[in-house]
């Protein structure tokens, strides 16, 4: 009886590891799953929400579908049909000479560009690889469209023809190669006020890019695990990673400067705006704080940081969703949160309060 109750000791310590981290895979990876891979997960997959964004007066989500919502009433609008697999990334393009148009990157491997009006699309481009984050940019009164797939290296298009016009493989200033990613590019960001592109990876790096010459300018290491979230404000980069932490990061030099930690849940993704630090976790809360005003303090004699502060606790916290908050945006003063529990919520953030909640009905 002894040694069977060892052996079975020894089979449940080798079984359990694996049951949770299929249970986190689950969470973590379902959004990278495309329809055959994700056969027999019925409405669970369907409903979990990937990516939300606003722009051109309505909201949109996607989740095996993508949808157009009517911010004021709630209603859905328009169900675009076009892509073959899960929406993972988008963003309203606006360059101010036409509409503004929806542009999306999916698991198809297509970057779509969709009329807002008609809800028609066109191919932009077709990807060697699944796309999982899409950056946007003016430059030169052109709209360029910088992608991130399963491959380490990120690459920009012209939104119009979808030519391939730069790639991001690590080349520095000076010819040399400097060490570009190693694995998927999960989220990314162009810093609205300089010409720089920061991407997030399975690597567990973030890297600053010269989105005119393509040149790596920096590489911010200081997270322990995957970086699945940027977000750029005042010129100040904030990451979050699959850990119980974000981090903002100096402005003179790639080193932390404060730690925003999480003690009871693990961070998902994050979002700097007015002033303001969101944090979506995989438990299904939103957290805020109060970003510090205080300058980074000067270098040392070496000409080296003094380590990253410690943020105070959250000022505020959002109870809602039941699953794990996945993306985030902000929009004329609200905040909107897409969960894997299948709903979008529209937070007041002055009341602190839900104000709307935006789900397809069963039946629908």
């Amino acid at each position: 009886a002894c040694y069977l109750y060892m052996i079975l000791v020894v089979i449940i310590s080798f079984i359990r590891p694996l049951y949770c981290s299929s249970c986190f895979f689950f969470q973590a990876e379902d959004g990278i799953r495309d329809a055959q891979e994700s056969r027999g997960l019925g409405d669970v997959y369907k409903r979990q929400v990937s990516k939300v964004c606003v722009g051109g007066g309505c909201m949109f989500s996607s989740d095996s579908e993508l949808r157009m919502w009517d911010i004021a009433s709630g209603e859905l609008v328009r169900t675009f049909v076009g892509h073959a697999g899960k929406v993972m990334a988008m963003g309203v393009v606006d360059d101010g000479k036409s509409e503004p148009c929806l542009v999306t990157g999916s698991v198809d491997r297509t970057v779509r560009c969709w009329n807002l009006r008609t809800g028609e699309s066109r191919i932009i481009t077709t990807c060697d690889f699944k796309v999982l984050s899409l950056g946007f940019a003016i430059i030169g009164e052109h709209p360029r469209v910088f992608v991130g797939t399963r491959d380490p290296f990120p690459f920009m298009i012209d939104m119009e023809s979808g030519k391939q016009l730069l790639a991001f493989t690590g080349e520095v200033e000076d010819g040399m190669l400097g060490e570009a990613h190693f694995d998927a590019i999960w989220d990314m960001c162009v810093d609205p006020c300089a010409p720089y592109l920061y991407t997030a990876s399975k690597d567990s790096t973030v890297k600053k890019w010269d989105i005119l010459t393509g040149y790596l300018v920096a590489t911010y290491d200081g997270h322990q695990d995957a970086v699945r979230s940027l977000s750029v404000h005042n010129g100040v980069l904030f990451s979050a990673s699959a850990e119980n932490k974000a981090i903002s990061w100096r402005q003179d030099m790639p080193e932390p400067h404060w730690n925003y930690f999480v003690q009871d849940a693990w961070v998902w993704c994050c979002l700097a705006v007015n002033g303001m630090l969101f944090l979506g976790t995989l438990e299904g809360d939103i957290l805020q704080w109060t970003i510090p005003q205080e300058p980074a303090p000067a270098l040392n004699r070496l000409g080296m940081a003094p380590g990253p502060r410690m943020a105070n606790c959250a000022q505020v916290r959002y109870k809602g969703h039941q699953n794990t908050v996945r993306t985030l945006c902000f929009h004329d003063g609200f905040l909107f949160s897409g969960s894997l529990d299948g709903t979008v919520k529209m937070w007041d953030v002055v009341q602190r309060s839900c104000v709307r909640s935006f789900q397809v009905q069963e039946d629908s």
